[in-house]
């Protein structure tokens, strides 16, 4: 974190989650740190994290146990909350896997005096608004930031275990982002085969306010949409095991990095550091982004064009009168001009037949399909394609290095395209963006950091498949 220059762009809290207390708590009713995982207390980690420059969170649940099994808070309040600051903590995480969702809102306040009364300024972090939400309780959003630094209200995101693709990846965010634009968890179409099983529309039948979440952020107070595995190159499966997974592609990367800017969310890294591709550092490092993300007026932004298959554009108002603005292509039909075969890409014979010899240096094997695709997407450096019955993963790579999926799989079945070479010119209107037509507003693009000019009414931007433009308007 300090090495590679996370901590001096912003990112210093490191956060332990859950697992890291033994099994049952002593005979005094003090959770125990694990002797295994921790030789020499937490407090010791947290002395260590402290002498970086840097801060330390930690895990736990309102209920009787966390989501893992380990013991919860239910009981011990108080006693637990002094346990905290007796450890160095700063930030301090919540879950509700094991509490009854009706007790919710007297139960987070009361940990909430508990935390406040030992004297030591803790981050608090709630989930109780996701709990309400998934339970068809009503989300009071006030309540909430009166108690709560930040809080979940939707599904995890996910690394890609769930993944066939980067692009069915890629269509779990984006069943985030729908959530963030219209408060509704009732479409169809985001509940993909290739997410959990438990991101389905009877598991998450709620929904809430859009006027009301966004109204409740601000300094100190934020709508938490999860951490982002940008860069991630594994994941755990439920039972704890390690799962090599492959990451957004940089384009994808950039997008959902730009859009949590739009929504003031906090800024959470979902991947060893120390293993992270430099491209993925570079996103997460991205200063210009990063500054609109922390902009002290700590407003949350809202789209204001366009829907699943169409292309998006989000805005957020920022100090001095100046605004972000996000210009998603999410790679679908009507986004990429209407000429794709179908709504989500191109399905149908390649016309390009590879076979193993045609990809010497991926090295697949067959029969082992998640390590051959995890081996062969890493190896080629495109996008993934989905793969037939039992087969390997056969790929070709444009030569313009854009990204550009021409390869097919070993058996020739068939293929799903979105073409990343593909641009869709996106004009933002600034009646949409809440601005006068008439007004001059300069500006900057924040992916590159580079000056765009002087614009009046209108600004064009060209937006590639899954990529986005993020710019900043500044009245002139």
């Amino acid at each position: 974190m300090v090495s590679r220059g996370f901590r001096d762009a912003g990112y210093d809290i490191v956060w332990i989650d859950d697992c890291w207390a033994r099994n049952s708590r002593n005979s005094s009713g003090s959770l125990v740190p694990d002797p295994e995982r921790w030789p020499f207390g937490l407090k010791a980690v947290a002395d260590y994290v402290h002498s970086r420059g840097m801060k330390l969170g930690l895990y736990g649940d309102i209920g009787t146990e966390t989501c893992m099994g380990y013991p919860g808070l239910a009981g011990h309040f108080q006693q637990d909350a002094n346990q905290l600051a007796e450890f160095g903590i700063d930030a301090f995480k919540v879950d509700g896997c094991h509490a009854d969702v009706k007790d919710m809102a007297e139960a987070y306040p009361a940990l909430g005096r508990a935390l406040n009364a030992t004297g030591r300024p803790i981050i608090y972090s709630c989930s109780w608004p996701d709990y309400e939400r998934s339970s068809s309780v009503s989300v009071n959003f006030s309540h909430v930031a009166n108690v709560c630094n930040s809080w979940r209200i939707f599904w995890d995101v996910q690394a890609g275990q769930y993944a066939k693709t980067q692009d069915h990846r890629f269509d779990c965010v984006a069943g985030v982002l729908e959530f963030f634009a219209t408060g509704s968890t009732n479409a169809s179409w985001m509940y993909s085969p290739d997410c959990p099983g438990d991101w389905r529309p009877n598991n998450h039948p709620a929904n809430v306010s859009i006027a009301e979440m966004v109204g409740a952020a601000g300094p100190g107070n934020f709508n938490d949409a999860d951490m982002l595995p940008i860069g991630a190159n594994f994941t755990m499966d439920p039972h704890g095991h390690v799962i090599p997974v492959t990451s957004f592609t940089v384009a994808q990367a950039r997008s959902a990095f730009s859009l949590w800017a739009v929504l003031a969310s906090p800024l959470m890294i979902g991947g060893d550091v120390r293993s992270m591709e430099q491209q993925f550092v570079d996103v997460w490092l991205n200063p210009h982004l990063i500054a609109v993300s922390q902009d002290e007026l700590g407003l949350q932004g809202t789209r204001v064009r366009g829907g699943v298959n169409d292309c998006q554009v989000w805005r957020r108002q920022l100090v001095a009168g100046a605004l972000l603005f996000v210009a998603l292509n999410n790679g679908r039909g009507q986004c990429l001009g209407g000429s794709d075969p179908g709504s989500q890409g191109w399905e149908g014979p390649n016309p390009l037949a590879y076979t193993d010899q045609d990809c010497p240096n991926v090295g697949c094997l067959v029969g082992d399909l998640a390590t051959c695709q995890a081996s062969c997407w890493e190896q080629a450096g495109c996008n993934a394609l989905n793969v037939g019955d039992g087969g390997c993963c056969m790929r070709a790579c444009a030569s313009d290095k854009v990204g550009n999926p021409t390869g097919t799989v070993k058996d020739n079945v068939s293929y799903r395209l979105r073409d990343a070479v593909r641009q869709a010119n996106i004009t933002v209107t600034w009646s949409e963006l809440g601005l006068s037509p008439n007004a001059t507003m300069l500006a900057r693009d924040l992916h590159t950091g580079n000056d765009l000019g002087a614009h009046t009414g209108t600004i064009t931007v060209g937006v590639l498949a899954t990529d986005s433009a993020a710019v900043r308007l500044v009245p002139k």
